[in-house]
């Protein structure tokens, strides 16, 4: 019924191919077992887990994944057949160091010293995240889907040539004349798919931002505070210098100088405090790395532009100090 599925779907016009599998990509679902390699002899401690999908030809064709080295799986792949497999990249060079060198080499499902490798790898693609957008490519064994002792559900992936909203109604028309019990339910597209995953994240990173935003805000609130309130201690001190003959430019770079003091001083604390506290947030950081210099300038860059506003009223005032009025004010 499931290959019957696809060349109901390939059919479609405006479909280039469909595939399908039993554990989707970027949905959060992991499928793992233990395998055996031929010629290694893995330590108690090693992690001999990997992911374990089992697909319909023209999968990686569909998804766009990249054949390294071999061949992909044909409907000829079915059970009774030779038992294959397909690795990805990180499997490959952990074990054989290039993906040609992995072709043609035996794996086995489990582990111990009975268990004989009778599944040969066919071909290698290339890494793929799997689980979320953020995780880092783990090692991963492809097999056959026709190869499975007892097939069950999958999920269906098709590549159009069109936009997906104009085929998705001719998707769910063909499965109902297929079977009127199929349901095709829960169609999206990948980029749905993966801002749906990354949906937790933009929230998180939302409230991060407006915290910052805030807390920005307050900063420059208090350091404008406490500046007018420390010029308005000065205005006798201002009264006697523009007296004395200072220019009203001289008075604002007397009172920018001292707020850019301030501005190097938090630099200086705040830098390697972020670059410190940023490796301990290396697990929710996702396409930046601990101390970016970008990052790090572009903070820089919002603590320097915050002073400077939070000092341009101050710094206007003072300059606009009358000297006679400075000097009988006490």
């Amino acid at each position: 019924m499931e290959t019957g599925v696809l060349d109901a779907v390939r059919a479609i016009p405006g479909v280039q191919q469909a595939a399908g599998t039993t554990d989707p990509e970027i949905s959060g679902n992991s499928s793992n077992s233990n395998f055996t390699v031929q010629g290694h002899v893995a330590p108690e401690e090693e992690d001999m887990d990997f992911e374990v999908p089992w697909i319909t030809s023209a999968y990686f064709a569909t998804l766009h994944q990249p054949l390294l080295a071999g061949r992909e799986f044909t409907d000829a792949d079915t059970h009774g057949s030779q038992l294959v497999a397909v690795v990805n990249l990180a499997f490959a060079k952990r074990f054989y160091g290039s993906p040609q060198n992995a072709i043609g080499r035996l794996i086995a499902e489990g582990g111990g010293t009975k268990v004989k490798p009778d599944t040969t790898i066919v071909g290698v693609v290339g890494d793929a995240r799997h689980q979320t957008v953020r995780d880092a490519p783990r090692g991963t064994v492809y097999r056959p889907y026709l190869q499975q002792k007892h097939p069950g559900g999958m999920r269906l992936y098709a590549l159009t040539v069109q936009q997906p909203a104009s085929v998705e109604s001719a998707i769910r028309e063909r499965i109902r004349r297929l079977d009127p019990k199929l349901v095709a339910d829960g169609m999206r597209t990948m980029e749905e798919q993966v801002d749906r995953s990354m949906s937790n994240q933009r929230t998180l990173a939302v409230l991060a931002a407006s915290f910052s935003a805030l807390a920005l805000l307050m900063t420059a609130v208090g350091l404008y505070g406490v500046l007018a309130f420390a010029t308005a201690q000065r205005t006798r001190e201002i009264g006697v210098r523009m007296a004395l003959g200072a220019q009203r430019g001289n008075v604002v770079m007397l009172v920018m100088r001292e707020m850019a003091l301030t501005a190097a001083i938090g630099v200086a604390v705040a830098l390697p405090a972020s670059f410190g506290l940023s490796r301990l947030l290396t697990s929710q950081l996702y396409g930046v790395q601990p101390g970016d210099p970008l990052t790090l300038l572009a903070c820089v860059a919002a603590t320097v532009l915050m002073v400077a506003l939070a000092a341009a009223i101050p710094a206007r005032r003072a300059a606009s100090v009358d000297p006679m009025q400075a000097l009988r004010s006490e």
